[in-house]
C-alpha cells in the first residue's frame, strides 16, 4: 500500500465506463495516533464531461455509476469478502457516488489499521441512455474518495 495525499490518483482515469464494468480500489486505513476513532469513506465526482447518447440526448457518466464498500481487519479477510461479494452480487447496497458509507463497525485503535476496498460499478441493466454514440466524444469522470474520521465515542453524524 502506497501513502495517499490529495494528489495521488486513486481510480483508473482511462477507464471506459459501460455496463457491467468493475472497478476495485483496496485502501489501508492506519491510526498513527493514541486516540481510537472511527471512519466512513466516500467516493466523489472531481469533474467529468458530458457526451450525447444513443438517442441524441446528452448525458454524464455519474449518475450512472454506482460503489459498494467492504472493511476489514486483514487483507487475507478483504479478499474474500470481496471474492463473496462479486460472486454473490451482493455489495451489501450500492450508494451513488459523493454519498457516505455507513461508518466502520470497528473502530481503529492506537497502533492498528483496517482495510477497505472500494468497488465502483456500472450496474449491468445500465441501457442506451448512458451508451455515447460516435462521432460524439467519449463521456469521462475523475473520481476521487474522501475519508471522514472522528475520535471513537463522540456522537458521529450521519
Amino acid at each position: 500500500y502506497a501513502r495517499l495525499t490529495e494528489n495521488t490518483p486513486i481510480f483508473n482515469n482511462h477507464a471506459i465506463y459501460e455496463p457491467g464494468y468493475t472497478q476495485v480500489v483496496r485502501l489501508r486505513i492506519e491510526n498513527p495516533g493514541d486516540v481510537e476513532f472511527q471512519y466512513k469513506v466516500a467516493v466523489n465526482v472531481n469533474s467529468y464531461t458530458t457526451s450525447l447518447n444513443k438517442f441524441g440526448a446528452t448525458f454524464s457518466l455519474p449518475p450512472y455509476l454506482r460503489y459498494g464498500v467492504l472493511f476489514s481487519a486483514s487483507e487475507a479477510e478483504l479478499d474474500r469478502a470481496l471474492a463473496q461479494s462479486l460472486a454473490d452480487q451482493d455489495m451489501e447496497k450500492l450508494l451513488n457516488l459523493n454519498t457516505y458509507s455507513a461508518y466502520d463497525t470497528v473502530t481503529v485503535v492506537s497502533g492498528g489499521a483496517r482495510y477497505v476496498a472500494l468497488v465502483v460499478y456500472m450496474p449491468e441493466e445500465t441501457s442506451n441512455e448512458a451508451n455515447y454514440e460516435k462521432p460524439a466524444s467519449q463521456p469521462y469522470v475523475d473520481l476521487g474518495i474522501t475519508i471522514y474520521a472522528q475520535q471513537a465515542g463522540t456522537s458521529m453524524p450521519q
